[in-house]
C-alpha cells in the first residue's frame, strides 16, 4: 500500500509520460525535494511486490520504466496507506467539515478498519487535540461539540500545515464545489482591483478560509452579527459574519503577493528600517527603486502580519535553503535576531528561511555581475582549431572573462600577470586549476567545465557573503570556545568522502550530541545536494536539520593529511570536514568558525599542523 502522496508522484508521473525531475514533482505537490527522494525510496521497494520500478537517471529525472503494463493500473487502484498523524489529520478535518459522521464512514475512507478509528479518536482527546468533552461519540454518530469561535480557530490553525491544507482543499472542492467556484471568482476580483497577484500557496490558504467561513455562515452557525460586506464580497453571493471577514481580512494580509500590493496594517517604516539593517550588515546592491527590494518589501510586510496575527507559514523548502545556503542562514539570523530583540516579535525558521531565499536570489544576481571567473584558454595546435576551441567555449559560458587562446609559450609569459581562476588546457600543465580536454570539447569535457565552474561561482558567492558580512561582536574568538580537543581528529585520507563524514561525526555520537540518523541525513545532503557545504577552498562545513537527530549543540573537525573528492554532484576536493549540530534558530558557530579560518595564516596553519592543541589555539 502507498500514502497518496506517493499515488499523487505515481500519477503524475504516469500522466506526463516523460521525464520529471525531483523539483517538478517537489513544486507541484508543494513539498521539499528531501520528502521526494524519501517518498521514492518507498516507492522503489514496494514496487517490487508488483514487478514494476522507476527509471532514476541523473541527469534526465525520473519515468515509469514500462509505463504500458497493466500491472501499473494495479498499483492505482490499490489501498492508500495512511500512516497514523495522516489519519488523526484526516479524521480532525472531517469532524470540523461535517456536523455529523459515522464510524464506518471514516473506516471506509481511512481504508481500515473500525477498531482503528476508534483508536484514533481515543488519541484525540490523550493528545489534547480537542478536549474531553469536546468530542461527542453515540451509536448515531460523531461530533464536535466545540463553540464556534474554537472550531474556526482549529480549522484556521491547522490549514498552516501544508499537507492538511492541501487534503481540507480537496475535500472543499470535492462536496462544495459551488462555495469554491465563488471564492474563486471573488479572489480573482480582489487580485484585479489591487494589480495583484498570490503566490499560489497564499491563494490556497485564502481560499480554504473563505469556503470554510462560507460554509460555517451558510449552516447558520454565526458568532457575531452579519458583515455589510468585505472587498464587495456579497457581490458574489458570500455572506460572511464579522468574525468571519476578521479571519478572511488575516488571510488576505498575511499572504505572499508575486506582484503588487494590498492594504497593510504594518508600518511601513518598520519594514524598511529591517531592510536597511539587512542592506547595511550584508552589504546588498538593491535600492528601494529595485524589483528585488520591492519583493522583498512585500514579503516582509507579510510576514510581519502573521505574526500579528500569530498565523505560522509552513515552508516545505525550509530544511533544503538551511542546508544549501547555510551560511547566509546564519547571517540572516543573526540580523534578525537583534531586530526582534529590539521590537519584541519572533521570527519562526520558517520565515528566515523565506528570506533566506530573497536574499539568496540577490547575492546570486549579484555573483553573476561582479564575480565572473576568468579562464585562461591554451591550446597547442593551429589557429584554426584553437579558434574553434575558444568559439565553443564562450558559447558554453558567455557569462566568463575568457582569455586567450594562447600557446603554451605565451600562457607561461602571461599566467604571473594575471588573476586567472581556470586553465582549460588542450596539454598537461604544471599549474593548478587545470583542465585537460579535447580540442574539440567531449560530452564528459563539458560536464567537468560545468561542474568546475559551479565550484568556482559558489565559492566567489561565499567570499563575497563572509566579506560582506560584518560580524556584531568584535572581540577575539578561539576555536577552543568553539570546539573540545577530543572532538579533533587528525588522519590519513579516506578512500570514500562518505566514511570521511562518518569519522568527523564519531565525536559527537559519542558524546550524545547527536543521533545516528544525524549523520546519515549529512551524507543524503551532500548526495543529493552537492557539496555546497564547501565554502572555503577545501574545507566542508557539514551539517543536517536541526530536526534531523540533534540533541544539543556541538561541533568536531577531522583534518586529513591530503584533499579528496567530496561528493557525487559537482565533486570537489576537501581536507578539513567541520560537523556542526546546532538546535532551531540557535547559533550554529559557522560565521566564527571562517572567521578564524580566514584570520592571517590560520587557513594553511589548519591544512598542514599535526598538533590538535595548535587547532585549539587558532584565533579570529
Amino acid at each position: 500500500m502507498l500514502t497518496p502522496r506517493q499515488k499523487e508522484i505515481l500519477k503524475f508521473l504516469y500522466q506526463s509520460g516523460q521525464w520529471m525531475s525531483v523539483r517538478q514533482l517537489s513544486v507541484a505537490l508543494n513539498v521539499s525535494e528531501r520528502t521526494i527522494r524519501y517518498d521514492l525510496k518507498d516507492l522503489s521497494f514496494a514496487l517490487k511486490s508488483y514487478n514494476l520500478r522507476l527509471s532514476i537517471v541523473p541527469s534526465k529525472g525520473l519515468s515509469l520504466v514500462e509505463p504500458t503494463n497493466k500491472k501499473w493500473s494495479e498499483v492505482f487502484e490499490s489501498e492508500i496507506l495512511w500512516d497514523y498523524r495522516s489519519r488523526l489529520s484526516t479524521l480532525l478535518l472531517y469532524l470540523l467539515l461535517f456536523d455529523n459522521v459515522s464510524v464506518k464512514d471514516l473506516a471506509d475512507k481511512l481504508h481500515v478498519a473500525r477498531q482503528t478509528i476508534t483508536r484514533d479518536l481515543n488519541a484525540f482527546t490523550d493528545l489534547k487535540l480537542v478536549g474531553e468533552n469536546e468530542l461527542m461519540r453515540t451509536t448515531h454518530g460523531i461530533w464536535l461539540t466545540l463553540i464556534e469561535k474554537h472550531r474556526r480557530d482549529l480549522f484556521c490553525k491547522s490549514i498552516q500545515q501544508v499537507e492538511f491544507l492541501t487534503r481540507a482543499l480537496n475535500e472543499l472542492e470535492q462536496h462544495f464545489a459551488d462555495i469554491n467556484k465563488m471564492v474563486n471568482a471573488w479572489i480573482d476580483h480582489v487580485e484585479s482591483s489591487y494589480k495583484a497577484e498570490f503566490e499560489s500557496g497564499s491563494r490556497t490558504l485564502l481560499r480554504a478560509t473563505a469556503v470554510y467561513i462560507t460554509l460555517r455562515v451558510n449552516k447558520s452557525k454565526h458568532i457575531s452579527d452579519q458583515s455589510t460586506g468585505f472587498f464587495h464580497s456579497e457581490d458574489f453571493g458570500l455572506h460572511w459574519d464579522a468574525d468571519g471577514c476578521l479571519r478572511i481580512e488575516r488571510a488576505l494580509l498575511t499572504s505572499r503577493l508575486t506582484k503588487g500590493s494590498l492594504p497593510v496594517q504594518i508600518s511601513t517604516h518598520f519594514v524598511e528600517e529591517l531592510i536597511e539593517d539587512m542592506i547595511n550588515v550584508l552589504n546588498l546592491p538593491i535600492s528601494p527603486e529595485d524589483p528585488a527590494y520591492q519583493s522583498l518589501k512585500l514579503h516582509l510586510l507579510a510576514a510581519m502580519n502573521r505574526f500579528k496575527f500569530n498565523q505560522q507559514m509552513d515552508n516545505p523548502l525550509k530544511d533544503d535553503v538551511r542546508l544549501s545556503y547555510s551560511i547566509l542562514f546564519e547571517a540572516i539570523s543573526e540580523i534578525l535576531k537583534k531586530f526582534e530583540e529590539k521590537h519584541e516579535i519572533t521570527f519562526s525558521e520558517n520565515e528566515v528561511a523565506f528570506i533566506v531565499m530573497h536574499i539568496g536570489a540577490i547575492y546570486q544576481s549579484q555573483t553573476h555581475l561582479q564575480s565572473s571567473v576568468t579562464v585562461a584558454v591554451v591550446c597547442q595546435h593551429g589557429a584554426a582549431t584553437s579558434n574553434l576551441l575558444h568559439s565553443r567555449l564562450k558559447l558554453l559560458m558567455p557569462n566568463q572573462n575568457l582569455l586567450g587562446p594562447y600557446s603554451v609559450n605565451e600562457f607561461e609569459a602571461i599566467k604571473n600577470s594575471q588573476s586567472i581562476d581556470l586553465v582549460i588546457s588542450t596539454i598537461h600543465l604544471d599549474n593548478e586549476n587545470v583542465l585537460v580536454v579535447s580540442p574539440l570539447l567531449s560530452v564528459r569535457d563539458i560536464e567537468l567545465i560545468e561542474r568546475k565552474l559551479w565550484n568556482l561561482l559558489y565559492q566567489k558567492q561565499c567570499d563575497l557573503l563572509i566579506k560582506n558580512f560584518k560580524v556584531s561582536h568584535q572581540q577575539t574568538i578561539y576555536m577552543h570556545q568553539l570546539l573540545k580537543e577530543r572532538h579533533i581528529q587528525i588522519t590519513k585520507p579516506f578512500d570514500h568522502w562518505q566514511k570521511a563524514i562518518e569519522c568527523a561525526a564519531k565525536p559527537l555520537l559519542e558524546d550524545g550530541v547527536i543521533l545516528p540518523q544525524y549523520t546519515t541525513k549529512m551524507i543524503w545532503a551532500v548526495e543529493s545536494l552537492g557539496p555546497y557545504m564547501v565554502i572555503l577552498p577545501k574545507v566542508a562545513f557539514v551539517h543536517a536539520g536541526t530536526q534531523d537527530g540533534v540533541i544539543k549543540n556541538g561541533i568536531s573537525c577531522l583534518r586529513m593529511s591530503s584533499p579528496i573528492s567530496f561528493g557525487n554532484q559537482k565533486a570537489t576536493e576537501v581536507q578539513v570536514i567541520f560537523v556542526i549540530a546546532s538546535k532551531a534558530k540557535e547559533d550554529m558557530g559557522l560565521l566564527k568558525l571562517v572567521r578564524i579560518i580566514e584570520n592571517n595564516d590560520n587557513y594553511e596553519s589548519l591544512l598542514t599542523t599535526n598538533d590538535v592543541k595548535a587547532i585549539l589555539a587558532l584565533e579570529g
